[in-house]
């Protein structure tokens, strides 16, 4: 049976998904694992018989890191299903998208550069995240080793236009070039493009996305 144009893009979605579950794994693991630290740490406070400054500090940590977690666990449980008809500006979409993919790109010598020009338009948000995060995994498959992503976001005739530039990067990594499941591809950010009916441009090391600007 010939594959239909939804079905290669929830093909792609779901390598997607795959390749973003250790991030969101590490990134989970970290917040709660320093609110267990918190937490045993005044527990043997409180049976070495600790008192004073040093028990109360230790035990005003745990609301801090308990808050950072909640906070960290609802950005990725909405970017795992943000609302539909939710937008975002350009720059705090980036941000969360970053942060999500780049996980552990310090280790393999990936670094992005952003440049988002001020502006008062906004991008629907499930969209914007679907073609973005995309875009960024399916550059650092095809470009495997240290890479540069130059990101430039600007407003044109009331489009978001989005350009990604992969070029190789001079610097060490200490990590092998990782291919968590199966590789993305340019092929696959112009399905995913189609199916939400965004204008894409891909070649090369180059992914442009274009953006229906809103200002509500």
């Amino acid at each position: 049976m010939p594959k239909t144009p939804g079905s290669e893009a929830d093909a792609v979605r779901y390598v997607v998904l795959r390749k973003l579950a250790s991030g969101m794994r590490h990134t989970l693991m970290g917040e709660l694992q320093a609110i267990q630290f918190a937490g045993e740490l005044a527990a043997q406070m409180v049976t070495t018989g600790a008192t004073g400054s040093k028990l109360k500090d230790a035990i005003d940590q745990i609301p801090a890191q308990t808050k950072a977690a909640a906070r960290t666990s609802r950005s990725i449980m909405e970017w795992l299903r943000p609302e539909d008809t939710s937008n975002t500006t350009v720059e705090s979409a980036m941000q969360q998208c970053l942060k999500l993919a780049g996980d552990d790109w310090s280790l393999r010598g990936i670094k992005a550069t952003t440049s988002c020009q001020p502006g008062t338009a906004t991008v629907p948000k499930t969209v914007f995240y679907e073609l973005f995060v995309t875009s960024l995994l399916a550059l650092t498959d095809l470009h495997p080793g240290s890479l540069d992503i130059d990101i430039v976001a600007e407003e044109v005739d009331k489009k978001v236009v989005v350009k990604l530039s992969a070029h190789a990067a001079d610097r060490r990594s200490a990590l092998p070039p990782l291919m968590l499941y199966r590789g993305l591809t340019l092929d696959d950010v112009s399905v995913l493009a189609e199916a939400n009916e965004i204008t894409c441009a891909c070649q090369d090391a180059t992914v442009i996305l274009e953006f229906q600007a809103s200002t509500t």
